[in-house]
């Protein structure tokens, strides 16, 4: 899928209804993770997630589902969860079907000075694509690219 592509699939995932059960793994097959790996997420096989809705892929990501206007807080307390410092996902991603927060490795670890949260409001969640610059910053020949699972 190209950017034109996933923006568009975003688009259409962000003005269906929310739907807290099925968000996450469409978010992953727009992202083009692996339909194996999805599957065995839906399945619950690598899901090392603890609590019902949330879904832990090591190494890769931790969601959860936060309640209204709790986005940001959300992914703050995951950030300390045990789960997420014993699998390392590269991004904590939260939603509450308005609005949604990213975090991401640099912001994890601390290595930025001032972290900066990336939050988007449900209208605008095709402006995900914009955070792409602070996942990998230095693509093929330093134009920033869109990392995938």
């Amino acid at each position: 899928m190209n950017i034109a592509e996933i923006e568009s699939s975003l688009k259409e995932l962000v003005e269906a209804p929310f739907d807290a059960d099925t968000f996450i793994f469409r978010f992953l097959e727009i992202y083009d993770a692996p339909k194996a790996a999805v599957t065995k997420l839906r399945q619950g096989t690598t899901n090392h997630a603890k609590e019902p809705g949330e879904l832990l892929w090591k190494n890769k990501l931790f969601f959860r589902v936060a309640e209204k206007g709790q986005a940001a807080a959300t992914v703050d307390a995951m950030a300390d969860d045990p789960l997420a410092k014993k699998h390392s996902p590269r991004f904590l991603l939260a939603t509450d079907g308005e609005e949604v927060c990213l975090l991401t490795p640099l912001q994890l670890t601390g290595h930025r000075p001032s972290p900066v949260r990336q939050v988007f409001s449900r209208v605008g969640w095709a402006g995900i694509l914009s955070a792409h610059a602070v996942l990998n910053p230095r693509g093929h020949n330093g134009v920033p690219t869109l990392r995938r699972f």
